[in-house]
């Protein structure tokens, strides 16, 4: 009996320890779960490469020089994807309304990305271990991709698989077999808007040469003047051709020999015509975009140009190196004639898009702020808990100080949509700027919207001797009160400036109070530091005024980082908002 009684005493003490050792927890918090982790990007795509336009689900995508795709579409609609590494995203295509896109870098990695589920996701890469990627191409609706070497061979890539078809065309074959100069690699390859088995492709000499893919046959186009891009005309029969003398070239595809029109936008001897595209209206007017092109007096211009057959030639110049536009047209299919209703511009530094149906081409006003470095950002400060009526008070504001100038019409990309506030509360971000103005932005959520801007360096005089100074207003440092909406500012030439938010326009002088700066000298030597006195505190300055009109010119000044501002004096009309 005691035998038994043992027996079942020590099969339910190891039922219990199996039990417990099932329902042990891991209490240990690893690295992981305390770590940072970018949530979204804001401003301007640092080093832009390349852009891509989906004319279905309406949304811009732009590859970067460090592996990073920023995907633009409606207000809030603003997402990034990284590739694994930061090697730079030199071409990019989007498989039209399949949530897809293609990315190729420079390590000639070529990748198929699916944004369509909830995190984005390389779905394929393949890589071409013998020859540099110098283009791609695909055409709505098609099967393969295409891409030019810098041998001057193109290849394909079946896109259900991702894998290198056993096609391919070799150089000599499309330029001649009896030809051996090479004619540089393939710039641009296209497909006939109506006979999807011809390409035409160019190369980097500026031969031009139109590929039949079933019969392996190829029509050659020669000019006096090597091209450097061209453009479909939509129903298939011709293109037209941008030189490197600044021409515009159309050519019949049936006549090889010598081309049918020639244009000289800007007169002769013109810079190179660097990207061209050619659209038709439902009643046969023309539109013609093309960048470059200007005449060689004018020097190295960054410009596009816009034509319309009938009415005028219009010349936008740029602000910044241009680096390629895209047309948004309303249908994919390119065999259909239709004019864009806008186009977006990609600058080094920027990012235009321009109403094409207003007199004047007036810029849309870009609802994901690309201009936060517009100024350089030198500090900010962030509130998680701002109080709804300081938001909409500086809403109200924001709206009179709108720029003049913009489209009225609304913006034109219009794809995704975006994610809710995982939040509840609302916040606000101030960015502080080597201008001195201070851009007050509503934070909540993934979207960045501006409400206001205050213009600190407003309220000094200016002093023509120290304009040269750069960062002269600029901000160092922001303290707001949520409650009291009271905002102190600190600037470079040692200014500190409280404003008030007021909801009227108003008229008053300026209180100054002048606070004498005190520094303090220390040796560097730590044994001379035990013989030598204390401290000594010296005063900058001999005047202090309570409140005065003016500041003082700090007397015996030695920082060469300090310049001291004279406040304007008298009464100063200050509109709503922050005075």
């Amino acid at each position: 009996m005691d035998r038994a009684k043992k027996r079942l005493a020590s099969a339910l003490d190891g039922f219990k320890s199996q039990h417990k050792s099932e329902m042990e927890l891991e209490e240990k918090i690893t690295a992981e779960d305390v770590c940072l982790t970018g949530i979204v990007r804001h401003g301007f795509p640092d080093d832009p490469r390349c852009m891509a336009y989906d004319a279905v689900q309406r949304l811009l995508a732009i590859g970067t020089g460090h592996g990073i795709i920023r995907v633009i579409g409606d207000v809030g609609v603003d997402y990034c994807l990284k590739h694994e590494s930061d090697v730079a995203v030199l071409h990019i295509q989007f498989l039209t309304n399949e949530g897809a896109l293609v990315t190729a870098c420079r390590d000639d990695l070529i990748h198929l990305w699916n944004f369509r589920q909830k995190i984005p996701v390389v779905l394929h890469s393949i890589q071409l271990t013998k020859e540099q990627i110098t283009c791609i191409s695909h055409s709505f609706q098609s099967k393969w991709l295409y891409l030019g070497t810098e041998r001057g061979n193109v290849y394909f890539v079946k896109i259900a698989t991702f894998t290198l078809s056993s096609y391919a065309i070799n150089w000599n074959k499309a330029i001649d077999l009896g030809v051996r100069t090479h004619p540089g690699g393939v710039k641009a390859i296209s497909t006939c808007p109506t006979e999807l088995s011809k390409l035409l492709l160019l190369y980097e000499k500026g031969s031009i040469v139109l590929w039949n893919l079933q019969t392996k046959e190829a029509e050659r186009f020669i000019s006096d003047h090597p091209a450097r891009c061209f453009a479909w005309h939509h129903d298939g029969r011709q293109f037209m051709c941008g030189t490197a003398d600044g021409c515009l070239l159309v050519w019949n595809i049936r006549k090889p020999g010598e081309y049918i029109q020639k244009l000289q936008p800007h007169g002769q001897k013109c810079n190179s015509i660097n990207q061209v595209d050619w659209r038709h209206s439902a009643d046969g007017e023309q539109l013609i975009i093309f960048g470059g092109g200007m005449s060689q007096e004018d020097g190295v211009l960054s410009s596009l140009t816009i034509m319309r057959a009938s009415k005028s030639t219009t010349v936008l110049e740029l602000d910044h190196p241009l680096i390629t536009f895209t047309p948004l047209n309303g249908s994919p299919y390119s065999s259909v004639s239709q004019q864009p209703s806008s186009v977006a511009v990609l600058m080094k530094n920027d990012l235009l898009v321009i109403d094409l149906t207003i007199p004047g081409y007036p810029c849309h006003e870009n609802v994901t702020p690309m201009d936060i470095h517009e100024s350089r950002v030198r500090c900010i400060c962030y509130f998680s808990n701002c109080p709804l009526d300081l938001l909409g008070a500086l809403a109200l504001v924001g709206s009179k100080q709108r720029r003049q100038g913009f489209s009225e019409k609304p913006w034109p990309i219009t794809g995704g949509s975006g994610r809710d506030c995982a939040m509840g509360h609302q916040e606000l971000l101030l960015t502080g700027h080597e201008d001195g103005s201070i851009k007050f932005w509503q934070a909540s959520g993934e979207h960045l919207q501006i409400l206001y801007k205050l213009k600190s360096g407003r309220h000094f005089e200016r002093n023509d001797g120290l304009e040269s100074h750069e960062a002269l207003h600029a901000v160092t440092m922001i303290e707001l009160c949520l409650d009291s909406r009271l905002l102190i500012v600190a600037a470079q030439s040692g200014q500190l400036t409280l404003f008030r938010f007021v909801k009227t326009e108003n008229a008053h002088e300026i209180t100054v109070i002048n606070i004498p700066s005190t520094f303090s000298f220390l040796s560097s030597n730590v044994e001379s530091n035990k013989t030598s006195p204390k401290r000594e505190l010296r005063r900058q300055g001999t005047a202090i005024s309570v409140e005065s009109n003016s500041t003082d010119t700090s007397e015996g000044s030695t920082n060469d980082g300090y310049f001291p501002l004279k406040v304007k004096g008298g009464v100063l009309r200050r509109l709503a908002g922050y005075q």
